[in-house]
């Protein structure tokens, strides 16, 4: 029988040992540079900052062998009024200029983030893996496109599945 959940106003609280499960594929990510003891650049897109991503980011950040940026393709979305400010702290982050067409149906607005500047971002930061928070808008698209012509392997981070 498949299990019903039903969102809520807030998400639930993440705990570090939740985040530190992840921990390990940190360790796991294989580079075009086998130095020892060199940091791995590891690079995240995502649409807009949310607060059950950021304890991820900020855990991640932290540890001693990854170099990790963030990068988010808006600030924020009129559905999701979240007001994050400090829960951005420890996260290393920069928001991408771009424009958002807005598209509003009955049950939401959906946001269609078109963000140019993904290309010279990849393009220079050339990251040791590219880990890309979903694939509804141009700039995850553009990255998801562009990160095997760079060489640069990505993981895709979602909240959904092949079924829904």
């Amino acid at each position: 029988m498949q299990k019903t959940v039903t969102p809520s106003a807030r998400p639930a609280a993440v705990s570090p040992d939740t985040v530190r499960s992840s921990l390990p594929m940190a360790n796991r990510i294989r580079t075009r540079l086998s130095e020892p003891g060199r940091r791995r650049r590891v690079l995240f897109l995502s649409e807009i900052p949310t607060p059950y991503r950021l304890p991820l980011y900020r855990r991640l950040a932290e540890h001693p062998s990854l170099d990790v940026k963030v990068a988010f393709c808006a600030a924020g979305e009129p559905d999701r009024p979240w007001a994050l400010g400090d829960d951005l702290e420890g996260v290393p982050y920069r928001v991408l200029r771009g424009f958002h067409p807005r598209v509003r149906t009955r049950r939401n607005t959906f946001v269609y983030e078109v963000n140019p500047g993904v290309v010279p971002l990849l393009a220079r930061t050339r990251p040791d893996v590219l880990v890309v928070g979903g694939y509804a808008v141009f700039a995850e698209q553009v990255a998801l496109a562009l990160s095997p012509l760079l060489r640069v392997p990505f993981l895709l981070h979602s909240e959904t599945h092949l079924r829904k």
